[in-house]
């Protein structure tokens, strides 16, 4: 993924001016009428949010504009941010990639086809040679077989076509030619319901396509005609392998003649599938949910076909009766996880604040020969207190329409199919930013907070008079960010107040209290985006790998959790360097006392009777042979030790890993249960004897490990310490390997 060098820190600095506490009594006053906001939303209207708007949405911003865009770099075409751009990057790609996907083909099929009428030739051929025979030698013709003598012709460089072949050449001609004319005509064909038609399309777009208006059930429409079409292509995919095997003289009518008569399109292969004119239907949300049924049925059909889903929910209107937002704990319906339980279908859900981005995955998905989604969240809302483009980007920032790419045919074992590496800092819940103030006493300092789906809300201004702004002089300790207090335990909430930043039209900084049905909307949003971090896999993805995904993302723009883990990473590092020392030290005293017992016992034995001698031999304890003068034995006794004492060295020397702080296996006590190495075939594999030793530790995570020694029913295996102390939820992941190492 290449770097996006024009992502950056902004260097903002906002005021910040705290008052002196207000007294006791207006302060119980106060928060009595704060608490009753946060159970009801009803407030002061001298206390709304009006006219203010989210203080940290410029900070999720960049410093040079997408926009505007030249699609692959023309300059000629250029693109801004508007309320159709979204449609004028397709109608750009589906004209410049279209056109030369067309002529590609064209020169397929007429070189074929030329190739084909060559073939056919030879019969016309021989039919006007055996003319011109019986002309030159009429006066012969009984004597003569005319139609013999014009197979040892030499310049004839075909056999004879039979009946059957030529009759069957003709029939491919004919398609191939009927296809190659059919080629010309538009590029893709787009089905727009006939009531929405005017809100999804505006100006002229399109004149280069086929623009169906659809008078029913479009994914119904959709379905028909894209069989209809597909079935013809299958046929002219199937004459033009006919042709080619013709032209190769490689058609074998007893094995090819009944392949043939059985070919539909499901057996036409990925390049050809490319050919496929493209199929286009372009619907609004509202419309999709209407007719979800329908629209599941298509995409259960495996037909390649594209579906524009447009967004301009930019924020959902506060109905408690009918809509998830704002409501008492309703889960709102995901177009992308509906999408991907039907598993071979290509999904892309994407705001405007990339185009590259969405280009991208727009020419991607024309080019995948699976049904594809496109789901579009537009830009341009007129309620916004804040530029398009901005918007653009904390809509995907505050985790309400995150950027998700699905793709069914990638087969990268380490990333797997799902990405969702175009978000902020998508390792954590909420993308961490530091706010720079400017205190009343023109201090400057820096606050960490949090961008979450509030701080999104809060940019518009029909939402960011829900809010109750508190004024400085009543903050109190029971007044927290909302991503604490959205960690907090239920027992810990009692009397918590939370808040967001808000800023003012004098560049002025305030705390505007959140009311419960924002707070409950949140943690539906949170739910969501963590169910997402599942599936993604981020939870288990090594730090490194992340590393190398979010090349070129907003970087961490705080470095308070960096340091996190130190504390408990530098403790387990000095329990275990003292536990590996004192286990030395314990090994080499037991191994000098056991060789000082082996030398006084050999002593005590040179010393005993012959008969005393012979039984220790007879019992097998020093492999000495009696019958050896006395000074031999002593030589061999000294050998033995010495042999003794190097083969338990060398064992002590494996049982104690070079350093403490790498993971390792006793693998003499290993079982082979299979767990280790079937769960975490990446990190563990067996030797010779079917024992598991550690074959790589980095291509797996510290977790990973832990498990492994937690499952492990030989107690075998021994963590370590992890390579990176960052790793999510390291401190207790290290409290979990302590009892193994």
């Amino acid at each position: 993924m290449k770097p996006k060098e024009d992502i950056t820190t902004p260097e903002l600095s906002m005021d910040w001016f705290v008052d002196d506490p207000a007294s006791e009594t207006e302060r119980k006053a106060f928060w009595r009428t704060v608490r009753h906001f946060y159970r009801t939303g009803e407030k002061a209207n001298d206390v709304t949010g009006k006219g203010m708007t989210s203080a940290l949405a410029k900070l999720i911003t960049r410093e040079k504009l997408a926009y505007p865009f030249s699609p692959d770099g023309d300059h000629k075409t250029t693109i801004d941010l508007t309320t159709d751009a979204h449609m004028r990057l397709l109608n750009h790609l589906l004209s410049a990639h279209q056109k030369q996907n067309r002529k590609r083909f064209k020169s397929q099929l007429a070189e074929l086809i030329n190739g084909l009428k060559e073939l056919l030739k030879v019969d016309e051929v021989d039919e006007a040679k055996v003319s011109g025979l019986k002309e030159t030698f009429g006066f012969a013709e009984e004597l003569i077989a005319f139609d013999k003598l014009v197979e040892v012709i030499p310049e004839k460089k075909h056999k004879d076509l039979t009946k059957e072949q030529a009759d069957r050449l003709q029939s491919v001609v004919s398609v191939l030619v009927s296809g190659l004319s059919g080629s010309t005509d538009q590029l893709a064909t787009v089905i727009v319901p006939k009531e929405i038609k005017s809100k999804l399309i505006t100006g002229e777009l399109f004149d280069e396509l086929l623009l169906v208006e659809g008078e029913r059930d479009v994914f119904d429409q959709a379905y028909g005609l894209v069989c209809d079409e597909i079935h013809a292509f299958a046929e002219l995919m199937k004459s033009e392998r006919i042709g080619n095997l013709e032209i190769s003289g490689d058609y074998q009518e007893d094995i090819h003649d009944e392949y043939f008569e059985h070919f539909t399109w499901h057996r036409l292969l990925e390049e050809e599938l490319a050919l496929f004119r493209p199929v286009l239907l372009i619907v609004d949300h509202n419309y999709l949910f209407k007719h979800l049924s329908s629209f599941s049925r298509l995409l259960a059909s495996n037909l390649p076909v594209n579906v524009i889903v447009v967004n301009d929910g930019h924020i959902s209107a506060p109905n408690q009766l009918v809509s998830w937002e704002d409501a008492s704990h309703q889960f709102r319906q995901e177009l992308a996880l509906i999408v991907m339980a039907h598993r071979n279908v290509y999904l892309l859900q994407v705001a405007m604040n990339d185009p590259q981005y969405l280009y991208n995955g727009l020419k991607e998905g024309i080019q995948s020969v699976c049904p594809t989604i496109y789901h579009i969240m537009t830009a341009d809302n007129p309620d916004l207190n804040a530029g398009a483009h901005l918007q653009s980007e904390a809509v995907v920032a505050g985790r309400y329409f995150p950027a998700i790419k699905y793709d069914p045919n990638k087969t990268d074992k380490q990333f797997g199919k799902f990405d969702l590496f175009q978000n902020i800092q998508p390792q954590n819940l909420w993308p961490k930013l530091k706010l720079k103030v400017k205190t009343s006493d023109q201090a400057e300092s820096e606050i960490d907070v949090a961008f979450t789906y509030a701080d999104y809300k809060a940019m518009f201004g029909a939402k960011v008079e829900e809010l109750m702004v508190i004024p400085s002089a009543q903050y109190s300790e029971d007044l927290i960010a909302l991503a604490d207090y959205l960690t907090l335990k239920e027992k810990h909430l009692y009397g918590k107040i939370p808040f967001i930043w808000l800023i003012d039209d004098r560049n002025q900084l305030h705390r505007a209290a959140v009311p419960n049905v924002w707070v409950v909307s949140c943690q539906e949003r949170v739910d969501f985006w963590s169910h997402l971090q599942n599936i993604a896999g981020l939870h288990d993805t090594s730090e490194k790998v992340k590393s190398e995904r979010m090349v070129g993302k907003l970087p961490l723009l705080t470095t308070s959790d960096q340091n996190t883990n130190q504390p408990a990473y530098e403790k387990m590092v000095a329990q275990l360097e003292k536990k590996s020392e004192a286990r030395i030290a314990k090994i080499k005293e037991e191994s000098m006392f056991k060789a000082s017992q082996r030398v006084v016992s050999a002593l005590l034995r040179l010393g005993q009777s012959s008969d005393g001698i012979e039984s220790l031999i007879r019992s097998g304890e020093t492999g000495i042979n009696s019958s050896e003068p006395e000074t031999v034995l002593e030589q061999k006794v000294s050998v033995q030790e010495r042999q003794t004492s190097d083969k338990e060295e060398k064992v002590n020397e494996e049982e104690v890993p070079v350093t403490s702080k790498e993971a390792w296996v006793e693998s003499e006590d290993c079982t082979s249960c299979n767990d280790c190495v079937d769960k975490y075939g990446h990190i563990f594999t067996y030797n010779d004897e079917k024992q598991a030793f550690i074959k790589d530790a980095s291509k797996g995570s510290y977790e990973e490990l832990v498990k492994a020694a937690e499952n492990c029913p030989a107690g075998c295996i021994h963590p370590g310490l992890p390579s990176n102390p960052n790793e999510a939820n390291m401190e207790a992941l290290l409290k979990r390997a302590e009892k193994f190492n």
